[in-house]
């Protein structure tokens, strides 16, 4: 029973004991207890004489940014609540117990939760506690900073690309590759040999507005990469040597890059504007000892004068070879040395020409010189057409010769070509002109001989060079072919290769045999040509080649031919405005009472005209007053006749007033007289 007693004891003091600890434990989880053991817990811990910390002390953690550097370097410390001002970063050498004794370190409060801190230059390598100085208090920051020897690090720079930059937009922009660069942009440092450390640019506005020696920004692509924008090298332009400095130290050796002070579509342009001055300097000269030509009344410009051959008035093939590659060399050359001065910054020496183009230079004279010396013993090529044209250069008389075909093909291509290598070219690596290959030279110089011996085995072809006409004639001339036609127009031609076995085309319609015939004296020194013959036509009236200009074609027996309009100087009437006087003139007046007014070209003393009124008849008006005082011809100038009519037989109305020359040539034109109220 007494044993009973006990164990009932034992176990309500054990449940009393449970009951209070749960107690204890619900009075400890509610906010105003935890709040006032807190209160008691820093009241016993602070002492009697310390001020009460503030609520937002400072907490320092060891976030940095970097961790591990070399000396010379930035580092970020993060913490909360910093003070806008007055914060110092210390490194601690060892153990001290007050911040100041330690290594200062120039300090930059970022915002209220950064810090930046340089790392003195002469730090030695370790790992150091940090500490910060806050309005004189000292505050420990958990961590420490590593600080690594500067042979352990070295900075290196592999590479810089591109090699070669070129202006766009403000400054320049390359990459940087290489090993150990600063995390921070302003720890990685660009020193350009020999002109010293690259400081930023004022502002981004300022380094447009001038270009002195400075650069926008650094950015850390990553430890082994780096992006330079906004870098202006003032007057440095060309090859110029890169370091890059993180604290103490510096890549080595220096990395070359170049700087263009153009673009290469600049330089090309550049280049065709200094080929042009060139070009409009050339044509000026020869304006001066050259001149023009006129053909057919239409006026060739200087330059278009060089490429004619003067004997036939056509383009001569030899003379565009060697000016074409004569431009295309020139302009070459002056790209290629815009390229060394403003690209590539070589200021030494001239740029080099390769030892094949003095052979390509002799390949195009000799030719032109060969071509010239074959005219002169064998003739010159048919005339073609009245004027020049680009078909010249693949034809002869009007004919395509194979010969001329590919020798003009081939020095548009290798021209062309040259001159797309030249340009297609890296322009900071172009040192001197492409190399012409041998085989290319070999054939240019095949293409040479085939043009000059197809020059050789040719005949001449036909040039007119003078054209007179003989008065119309309504009888047969004594050498006149059985079958004639009346009126014959006789055209004297004058001019070297001319064919008395020729054929004719009037305004490129082929006449028949009847239609035409040709004589003239044989050229002893040319057998089978001459210098002079005549042309006469059949049937003139009908045909209506007296009338108006026409094309006489002269092709000989081989089809080269040679062209040439007559009458060279025709008569033409301006539209006619008639005015009639409605008074007749004062007395003694040479005119009768009524003219017609004619203006015009060509006009000469002699000239007749006809009058056919609208379903009337034809009739003469002489040149001279005639006794009955019927109209006639005033001749006043070349360019203006006064008919002088008769109103009784020239009255109002539509009529067709016929102009006939003193040969017999003529020109027609509507008019309507209108009488005068």
């Amino acid at each position: 029973m007494r044993q009973e007693l006990a164990l009932i004891a034992v176990v309500v003091g054990a449940l009393s004991v449970s009951a209070m600890v749960a107690a204890d434990a619900t009075l400890a989880a509610s906010p105003q207890t935890l709040k006032a053991k807190k209160k008691r817990q820093a009241k016993r811990n602070t002492p009697n004489n310390a001020p009460s910390a503030p609520e937002n002390r400072p907490g320092i953690s060891s976030a940095l940014e970097p961790s591990e550097i070399t000396a010379g370097q930035h580092v970020i410390l993060h913490a909360d609540h910093f003070p806008l001002k007055g914060a110092q970063v210390f490194l601690k050498r060892g153990d001290e117990k007050i911040c100041s004794t330690g290594i200062p370190a120039e300090t930059q409060v970022k915002d209220d939760q950064t810090l930046l801190f340089l790392v003195p230059s002469n730090t030695a390598a370790k790992s150091y506690p940090l500490c910060v100085v806050i309005d004189n208090k000292d505050v420990p920051v958990s961590g420490s900073l590593t600080v690594q020897p500067d042979s352990g690090s070295p900075v290196r720079v592999d590479a810089i690309y591109p090699l070669t930059n070129y202006p766009v937009g403000k400054g320049f922009d390359f990459e940087i590759a290489g090993k150990n660069f600063a995390r921070l942009p302003q720890d990685n440092v660009i020193e350009v040999l020999n002109q010293g450390l690259v400081p930023l640019c004022a502002s981004a506005k300022n380094a447009g507005a001038s270009p002195t020696f400075c650069l926008t920004s650094v950015e850390v692509i990553s430890p082994a990469r780096l992006k330079v924008r906004g870098f202006y090298p003032s007057s440095y332009y060309g090859p110029i040597q890169i370091r890059v400095h993180v604290g103490n130290n510096a890549s080595d050796p220096p990395v070359s890059v170049t700087f263009a002070a153009a673009t290469p579509q600049w330089v090309a342009i550049a280049a065709a504007a200094v080929f042009g001055a060139l070009a409009v300097l050339f044509v000026g000269l020869l304006r001066k000892g050259l001149g023009s030509s006129t053909i057919d009344g239409q006026k060739l410009n200087t330059l278009t004068s060089l490429f004619l051959d003067r004997e036939t008035n056509s383009y001569s093939l030899s003379k565009l070879q060697v000016l074409a590659w004569t431009a295309v060399i020139v302009y070459a050359y002056i790209y290629l040395f815009l390229c060394r001065t403003l690209i590539q910054g070589d200021f030494s020496t001239f740029p080099g020409v390769p030892q094949n183009i003095p052979q390509l230079f002799f390949v195009a004279a000799g030719t032109t010189v060969a071509a010239a010396a074959i005219t002169v013993n064998r003739g010159s090529k048919g005339a073609g057409p009245i004027g020049p044209s680009m078909a010249d250069f693949i034809s002869t008389g009007g004919v395509v010769a194979g010969d001329r075909f590919q020798f003009f093909i081939w020095t548009i291509v290798g021209c062309m070509g040259y001159v797309y290598l030249v340009v297609r070219n890296d322009p900071a690596k172009l040192a001197e002109l492409p190399t012409l290959p041998d085989n290319f030279l070999y054939l240019m110089g095949v293409s040479s001989a085939g043009y000059l011996g197809g020059k050789l085995v040719r005949k001449p072809g036909p040039v007119i060079k003078a054209l007179s006409i003989s008065p119309v004639a309504d009888v047969a001339p004594a050498n006149a072919p059985a079958g004639f036609m009346p009126p014959i127009l006789t055209l004297n031609l004058k001019g070297e290769n001319l064919e008395l076995k020729a054929t004719v085309k009037i305004d490129g319609k082929p006449l028949r045999g009847d239609m035409f015939w040709v004589n003239g004296i044989a050229d002893p020194q040319q057998a089978g040509f001459c210098t002079e013959v005549n042309v006469s036509l059949n049937d003139a009236r009908t045909s209506g080649y007296l009338d108006g200009s026409h094309i006489l074609t002269l092709v000989n027996s081989d089809s080269q031919a040679a062209e040439v309009k007559f009458p060279i100087d025709p008569m033409s009437i301006d539209p006619v405005a008639t005015f009639i006087p409605a008074q007749p003139p004062p007395a003694g007046a040479a005119d009768v009472p009524a003219s017609l007014v004619i203006t015009g070209k060509s006009f000469v003393t002699g000239i007749t005209a006809e009058w056919t009124p609208e379903g009337g008849q034809l009739r003469q008006i002489p040149s001279v007053a005639p006794q009955d005082g019927g109209p006639y011809v005033v001749f006043e100038s070349a360019t203006k006749l006064r008919v002088n009519r008769d109103p009784e037989e020239m009255r109002a109305g539509k009529g067709k007033l016929t102009l006939v020359s003193p040969i017999g040539l003529r020109v027609s034109q509507t008019v309507n007289i209108v009488q005068q109220q």
